[in-house]
């Protein structure tokens, strides 16, 4: 069973749960409660008691206590920290945790349609793994208690889970055939990149704030294509953390590491030449490829290597696709924190 959604290992998932089709509504005087009302002086859709509709759509509703009651299920009294957190981390992990919801609800909607199930005996295996991990059942049981999760939801969240893999195994296994002709296209391709970028972050602005950063993005392009030293740019431009230092420089890195536009510029654009403007989900970048370099090793010795690796990139882009479709078809409605 192909692990698309890392769903068995204990707290690698937290926030993966099914939402359920009946809407919570916090209580007043409740810790939840409290914590959704705190959060909501600073994102106001999050006020428990409007209790609005964060995803809207054919089959699917979550409501602000749908979202609050699953965080809770799912990281027991793990929740308290979230009181210490910054709006901005507290934003992230509730966003996660809405688009986690959702998907999760899409998948196991497809999969009762095509009347998936689960034997209890394969439930049981899991279980069973589970408890190994942590040295026994009572073991188990007892770091489950002591983080303020229950039993029952930790079993149903495997169950979901199983069926939803056992769904997309179904579903996408032909699309993410490979071929010899593949692998071999692939092995003829460059094997890394390396470039050097400037990042200027859009994360969180508004659509004028954004206008702007691109106008001043444009006036750092010109700079470059005067032959102004790319290096030197990056250093007095750039907001991103991991390479502003060394110049914007990013060495050797393979297909799949880096976001889409950001990996096309990097393996297509010609070495030593510039970029367009690339806009990710970070913001908006300028490339220079500085050296690309294609495979070393022969054919056969990297063959299956090569070809887990197409099977695992198709894999992901089959699920992204089928999940964008899925939210299409449902007409998903979904306010962004």
């Amino acid at each position: 069973m192909k692990n698309y959604l890392l769903l068995f290992v204990m707290f690698a998932l937290l926030f993966a749960a099914c939402s359920g089709s009946n809407s919570n509504k916090l209580e007043k005087g409740t810790a939840l409660y409290d914590l959704a009302k705190s959060i909501s002086e600073k994102v106001p859709e999050l006020n428990p008691d409007k209790n609005q509709l964060l995803v809207n759509g054919k089959d699917i509703k979550i409501s602000v206590g749908d979202l609050f009651v699953n965080l809770e299920k799912n990281v027991g009294n793990r929740l308290e920290q979230m009181q210490s957190f910054d709006i901005q981390r507290s934003k992230g992990i509730l966003n996660n945790t809405l688009k986690n919801m959702y998907e999760k609800e899409l998948l196991l909607n497809e999969a009762t349609k095509a009347n998936i199930e689960i034997s209890q005996t394969k439930i049981d295996s899991i279980m069973e793994l589970q408890f190994q991990r942590y040295g026994g059942k009572e073991k188990y049981e007892e770091f489950v208690a002591k983080s303020g999760i229950q039993m029952d939801w930790v079993a149903e969240n495997i169950k979901e889970s199983m069926i939803v893999n056992s769904y997309l195994d179904d579903t996408l296994q032909e699309k993410i055939a490979v071929t010899p002709e593949d692998v071999e296209e692939a092995y003829n391709g460059d094997k890394t990149a390396s470039v050097r970028h400037i990042l200027l972050m859009t994360q969180g602005k508004s659509d004028s704030a954004k206008a702007e950063i691109y106008s001043r993005m444009e006036g750092i392009l010109e700079e470059a294509k005067s032959g102004a030293d790319f290096a030197a740019l990056a250093k007095k431009y750039s907001e991103d953390p991991g390479s502003k230092e060394k110049g914007g420089l990013y060495e050797k890195f393979p297909r799949g590491q880096m976001v889409k536009p950001f990996e096309d510029a990097a393996f297509n654009v010609p070495v030593g030449e510039l970029s367009d403007i690339i806009e990710t989900t970070y913001g908006y970048h300028i490339l220079k490829v500085v050296d690309r370099q294609k495979e070393t090793k022969s054919l056969e010795e990297v063959r299956e290597q090569l070809t887990k690796k197409l099977e695992n990139d198709r894999r992901k882009e089959a699920y992204s696709n089928l999940l964008e479709d899925l939210k299409n078809n449902a007409n998903l409605t979904i306010v962004e924190l």
